[in-house]
């Protein structure tokens, strides 16, 4: 007599194959979304980073080659610098954003529209023991936010330079 063997798979086998399947995907799925969230948060945080360091080293340097300094109307956002050709280069603070304007050109924005600039102060200091010794500290902040308001899109970032003049 021939005994018939039993061939497939029992409910309880489909079951239990399905549930490992379904975990393992739910897993990778998990995985890979905090992947596009670390990754977007990192490219917010490199934004926000490129921004200041770029606006500091950029006034920075003006400021080095700079003949003359006026931060006196500092309290309206303006830094106007006479450069040694008599050019004159005029930093703006003005809705979030820094403007550089050569010569009274029309400003042009210096910072990404999807950066904004939260903070822009210059402190002009003449050091009380030496006369011909003046400092310049610029601090920027920055932040990048979105309309959503989720946190893997927002970054802010914050910089301090400061130059000392001999003159």
């Amino acid at each position: 007599m021939n005994a018939k063997t039993p061939t497939g798979f029992s409910l309880f086998e489909v079951v239990v194959y399905l549930a490992v399947f379904a975990l393992v995907m739910v897993a990778i799925l998990t995985i890979s979304a905090q992947s596009v969230r670390s990754k977007t948060k990192a490219v917010a945080i490199h934004n926000v980073n490129h921004a200041v360091t770029f606006v500091l080293h950029r006034i920075s340097s003006d400021v080095r080659s700079a003949k003359t300094i006026d931060a006196n109307d500092f309290e309206d956002g303006l830094l106007t610098l006479t450069l040694a050709d008599n050019s004159t280069r005029q930093y703006q603070f003005t809705a979030g954003a820094i403007t550089l304007a050569n010569n009274g050109g029309s400003p042009l924005t210096l910072t990404p529209s999807n950066v904004t600039i939260d903070q822009f102060t210059v402190v002009n200091r003449t050091h009380t023991n030496f006369n011909t010794i003046r400092t310049i500290s610029i601090t920027v902040q920055a932040s990048i936010g979105s309309s959503s308001n989720r946190p893997e899109f927002e970054a802010d970032a914050a910089g301090t330079t400061t130059i000392t003049l001999r003159q």
